[in-house]
């Protein structure tokens, strides 16, 4: 790779620099803020998107600085001006967070919302983190889950919230649906996780983006369907990519269908971001060796998300009826 770290080194400070932040910034970043969900609840969702964009500067930084990982991307534009559905095939556990980089760079990344299985929302720190961000985690039982989306989508619609939503809708809560196709043309990352940690990443990740309005779909369509035949196009643009010369087709749903080579986050807010992580760091570790007030701050509001992860349903549960109760009551002090 043509990174400065190749080896396990740069795999191990990766992971371990990700969990201490998301930890600590969860805590002692997020967790101050909680109050503001039942007073000022469009300033929490604000200022905590912002914090989450905060901390994706650093596997950002650390992909393409560290690793060396460079995205190229085709097709049409993203936009950030718009609810959108990305849909993305799924090769490997890291699909997403290379995706990153071209968000960054080409749209935003304070928009995405994930969707995640329910268990990743009880990891203590990313968990907590990922809950308070609005992500969206699913049991994968159709009958629970369904209502849990809806909930999740009328709170963002309420807020006039152009989230970029990682499913696919059966409404047109959404402006547009982004298909994503991502192929690897020298190293796939099967191993997840354990690639990050022997930096055994790939030099480059390819995105093809094809544009669809919601619009231009007939009002009766079969979503599922539609849903199918996007991925049977998909395995054959798949297999063409891979036994060719792993160039995607520039074939597009609106005309912009052009090859935007390979793109870059870099730039001076990434770097400042990064100084200001540095700072945190050293505060964190003054603060657990010189006094108790970090440690008894991170004890009670872990078990207050423990306790809200069991009890309750999870942070993104309680922020969304806090919301609720706030509309609620500000339209009752309106009307009186």
């Amino acid at each position: 790779m043509g990174g400065i770290l190749n080896n396990k080194i740069g795999g191990f400070l990766f992971l371990s620099l990700l969990s201490f932040t998301a930890f600590f910034g969860s805590m002692l970043m997020m967790g101050p803020l909680i109050p503001l969900m039942f007073i000022r609840p469009l300033a929490f969702r604000h200022i905590n998107d912002n914090l989450m964009v905060l901390w994706l500067t650093l596997p950002v930084l650390f992909l393409e600085v560290i690793f060396g990982v460079k995205c190229r991307v085709s097709g049409d534009r993203l936009s950030k001006s718009e609810r959108s559905v990305i849909m993305m095939n799924h090769r490997t556990r890291l699909d997403w967070m290379f995706f990153w980089i071209p968000l960054f760079s080409l749209s935003s990344v304070r928009s995405e919302k994930i969707i995640l299985k329910n268990e990743l929302k009880h990891l203590p720190g990313p968990g907590w983190a990922m809950q308070i961000a609005s992500y969206i985690f699913l049991k994968r039982r159709w009958e629970q889950d369904k209502e849990w989306l809806a909930m999740m989508l009328d709170y963002f619609c309420d807020m006039r919230y152009n989230a970029q939503y990682l499913i696919f809708p059966e409404d047109e809560a959404v402006d547009a649906i982004y298909d994503v196709t991502v192929a690897y043309p020298d190293r796939i990352p099967v191993g997840g996780e354990m690639d990050i940690f022997k930096a055994k990443l790939p030099n480059e990740v390819h995105y093809h983006v094809k544009r669809y309005d919601i619009k231009s779909l007939p009002q009766d369509t079969n979503y599922e369907d539609w849903c199918v035949e996007r991925w049977k196009e998909k395995e054959v643009q798949l297999m063409e990519y891979y036994t060719g010369d792993k160039r995607f087709v520039s074939s597009s749903s609106t005309g912009d269908g052009v090859d935007r080579g390979y793109v870059s986050a870099i730039s001076i807010t990434l770097f400042l971001a990064l100084v200001y992580w540095i700072f945190f760091l050293c505060f964190i570790v003054c603060l657990l060796v010189y006094t108790s007030i970090a440690w008894w701050h991170t004890l009670i509001v872990g078990l207050f998300f423990t306790g809200v992860g069991i009890f309750y349903g999870g942070m993104e549960r309680l922020m969304v009826n806090a919301y609720n109760w706030h509309v609620g009551r500000t339209t009752r002090e309106k009307s009186s």
